[in-house]
């Protein structure tokens, strides 16, 4: 798969992810493309499309744990949700990096026994071994990951600005921001959709005193309508077919 037709799945995939129940329905949908267009790697692109929405979760709790742990910051809900970030984003590491030095030699031949799925199971499994000894590679999946909800978080920075005079600190928005992506996952609303705008006005204010007149929901909003915009821009991009890939054509004719 060429790189153009990657962005050109990640695009349609984030518009999906708006209005799917959660925010991993475009996940489904690249996987299912991404495997249409595989040759014999079906099983192994869907394991890709899983490992990096995994990855994807792991930036935004390295993010929050950061943070949390650097703020002097406490209440009950910011405690839980600082140490449960930390937890989680240490066990998301220690998992990667257990992968990266030992992966390979783990025998995933017993997953033969299941019944129906055992083949499509072990090649599943090696496929996420991909990792294994390549420490390059597994930290520049991570940094990527931080570096994509760093800027999110930062366009959240700039819709506030843009709306108002005063403005919570730097430090405030990657406090609220990231765990409310987070939350935004949940399968319960489509696109995480008031979930995700609930979240960040619920943090803001654990937080502490905002500025007078500051709305983080009004905030929210209008960070949810620049997401749809741009993941219409690449709906567009999607339909027209740019980057998309040729048929190979069959040197006998």
């Amino acid at each position: 798969m060429s790189l153009a037709e990657a962005v050109r799945l990640g695009f349609m995939g984030n518009l999906l992810n708006q209005i799917s129940i959660g925010s991993v329905g475009g996940d489904l949908f690249k996987a299912i493309e991404a495997a249409r267009r595989s040759n014999g790697k079906r099983t192994e692109v869907v394991a890709s499309v899983l490992v990096d929405r995994a990855v994807g979760l792991l930036g935004l709790l390295l993010i929050t744990a950061t943070v949390l742990q650097t703020s002097s910051q406490s209440n009950r809900i910011l405690d839980t949700i600082r140490w449960g970030s930390t937890i989680l984003a240490a066990i998301g590491l220690a998992g990667l990096l257990a992968i990266a030095t030992v992966g390979r030699k783990l025998s995933t031949k017993q997953l033969l026994r299941l019944p129906w799925i055992g083949h499509q199971a072990r090649r599943f499994v090696d496929a996420c071994m991909i990792f294994q000894g390549r420490y390059r590679l597994l930290t520049e999946v991570v940094l990527s990951s931080v570096v994509v909800h760093t800027l999110l978080t930062l366009s959240c920075v700039l819709v506030s600005h843009a709306l108002y005079n005063e403005t919570p600190t730097l430090r405030d928005h990657f406090t609220a921001i990231p765990p409310a992506i987070a939350a935004a996952t949940l399968p319960i609303t489509p696109g995480g959709l008031g979930l995700q705008e609930a979240a960040i006005d619920g943090l803001f204010k654990q937080i502490g005193k905002l500025p007078e007149g500051y709305s983080p929901l009004v905030m929210a909003i209008f960070f949810r309508g620049l997401l749809l915009a741009t993941t219409l821009i690449g709906a567009l991009y999607y339909l027209t077919g740019v980057g998309s890939q040729r048929k190979p054509v069959d040197p006998t004719v």
